[in-house]
């Protein structure tokens, strides 16, 4: 499965009040207590190629961005199979 990322961003503190469908431990942090940026974070697992996360809701309306993050599985790569040339190293 790909690890799935959402990311928003605000003005000033505000709490991130519900999360995009199917995403979990959110998280909510801000910089300052009154003049600071905020930012929301959750994740989620899905097998897919590609994700439209939905919406965050924030507890008031004001300037925002989101993102999104995807960290694929690595590939499994086989074996090389190959010839031995017998080489001794020490």
């Amino acid at each position: 499965d790909t690890l799935w990322f959402v990311v928003e961003g605000n003005d000033y503190k505000r709490t991130v009040e519900a999360y995009p469908t199917n995403y979990t431990d959110g998280r909510n942090d801000y910089a300052n207590v009154t003049t600071g940026c905020g930012v929301g974070t959750a994740r989620r697992e899905l097998n897919a190629i590609s994700e439209d996360p939905g919406v965050f809701t924030i507890s008031f309306s004001d300037k925002w961005v989101a993102n999104i993050v995807a960290i694929r599985p690595e590939e499994e790569v086989p074996p090389a199979v190959g010839r031995s040339f017998g080489f001794i190293f020490g």
